[in-house]
């Protein structure tokens, strides 16, 4: 139910807008489009990431942004090491190591990330 609540309103939102000419370009995010928050961890070959409404925690797949935000997150904190993120991402089925299919997030590009905030769970 929340997923069709939220597509109408993106296709609401999308209807309504026209597009504006001349406006600056920025590297920031839109602000309706600025990502998922989350944390996400590292360890021993195993990222997850857990979104900061839920408590469950999903593997993320090696593919995309994924090395980008794995080299930031050594660069910042030790692995293991919860960090929040803001990233543009998708749970996709896929095939894991034992081979059966399971829900994985796909982190498509990273917003950002910072050791001094989280999402208090």
């Amino acid at each position: 139910m929340k997923k069709i609540t939220f597509l109408l309103f993106v296709i609401l939102l999308f209807f309504q807008c026209k597009p504006k000419k001349n406006l600056p370009v920025t590297t920031e995010p839109p602000l309706f489009e600025s990502g998922i928050g989350g944390e996400f961890m590292y360890f021993a070959d195993a990222p997850v990431f857990r979104l900061c409404n839920e408590q469950k925690i999903y593997p993320v797949a090696i593919e995309k942004a994924y090395i980008g935000v794995e080299k930031m997150y050594l660069q910042k904190v030790e692995g293991g090491t919860w960090i929040y993120v803001v990233v543009q991402g998708d749970f996709e089925e896929k095939i894991n190591e034992e081979g059966q299919k399971t829900k994985m997030f796909v982190i498509k590009k990273l917003w950002t990330m910072d050791k001094n905030k989280g999402c208090n769970h």
